[in-house]
């Protein structure tokens, strides 16, 4: 065997391992075998970032089509019993989620003093593109402090960012609102 032979031998070979390699991360996620990982990392993630105590019960489905977050809790401030989401297949370099559906969700935002600084969203930009088609909120619930709030929520609409660009589209809104005064 020659020299030359060897070298293609051990380029057949490593491109099979690294097809072979390919194939079963996909099928590991494809089946959802992979969920317990991925909602230890992003658990771990979100908790280091937002530096609160992040919670998700479980995931349900693969993150290549339609999946589930199920009680999902971030510190005091967010709790959702489910969250559906279905991400479109996109080639290009942005995300496309083609549905959110956050139901049961609540919302706590809490009083600020007139010492603080109002919530500063200028600063914000995404590192890629981002569009939500579809975003249904049902059954919503958004607390304020001092006894102000939002219940009974419902909202579909869709959203998308680009760099520091906000854009929210609104189809339909419906909610009660309860105030202490």
């Amino acid at each position: 065997m020659t020299k030359r032979h060897k070298w293609l031998g051990a380029l057949l070979g490593s491109g099979m391992v690294f097809v072979l390699a390919i194939g079963v991360l996909y099928w590991v996620l494809a089946t959802g075998r992979a969920n317990g990982v991925i909602r230890a990392f992003v658990v771990d993630e979100l908790t280091s970032q937002l530096a609160v105590p992040c919670l998700i019960g479980d995931i349900e489905g693969n993150p290549f089509g339609h999946y589930r977050l199920v009680d999902v809790q971030v510190g005091d401030l967010f709790l959702a019993d489910t969250i559906g989401v279905h991400v479109k297949p996109v080639l290009a370099f942005r995300m496309v989620i083609d549905s959110l559906v956050l139901k049961g969700c609540q919302i706590n935002i809490p009083p600020s003093s007139k010492s603080e600084t109002p919530l500063d969203l200028s600063t914000v930009r995404t590192i890629i593109p981002i569009e939500i088609t579809n975003l249904l909120i049902d059954q919503g619930h958004v607390g304020f402090g001092a006894g102000i709030e939002i219940s009974n929520l419902f909202f579909r609409g869709g959203v998308s960012a680009q760099g520091d660009v906000f854009k929210l589209s609104v189809s339909q809104y419906q909610s009660q609102q309860f105030s202490s005064s």
